[in-house]
């Protein structure tokens, strides 16, 4: 029994050793993988960003395209005084609001976090301009 004890604790010897030698002697490849996962997590946040941006200036360009385009008649259709003005006048708008979404997407997308955040700070603990929001908000409905 006593034998049996310690032939187990040589063992639980031999194999710590056996763990601590792997250790020390890839502590080094350890080390080298962790800084290519660092340099690679940080070309993937690089390239996600220009992607996202590469998305951004097509979804603008679309946009604008579609908001001139549908302005241009709206102004043509006004000048004539046409009834169908009013479906290009809704649909100038509503492409109009597409463009303000996109642009404010894109800015949101460049300008540093922090600062947006320091903004909208600011802009919350300024109470006239929570007053004249309430007020003017039924305003920007109609």
């Amino acid at each position: 029994m006593n034998q049996d004890i310690e032939n187990t604790e040589q063992n639980i010897t031999l194999k710590e050793n056996q763990i601590a030698s792997l250790i020390s002697s890839n502590s080094k490849l350890i080390y080298d993988l962790k800084q290519k996962l660092k340099s690679v997590e940080k070309e993937y946040d690089r390239l996600y960003l220009l992607y996202r941006l590469y998305i951004a200036v097509l979804s603008f360009i679309f946009a604008i395209t579609v908001f001139l385009i549908v302005y241009k008649i709206y102004s043509r259709l006004k000048k004539e005084n046409s009834p169908y003005s009013i479906i290009f006048s809704v649909a100038s708008f509503a492409y109009g609001l597409l463009l303000l979404q996109i642009t404010i997407w894109f800015l949101w997308d460049i300008i540093p976090k922090k600062f947006a955040e320091y903004i909208i700070s600011f802009l919350s603990a300024f109470e006239p301009a929570i007053y004249l929001i309430q007020f003017l908000w039924p305003v920007f409905i109609v």
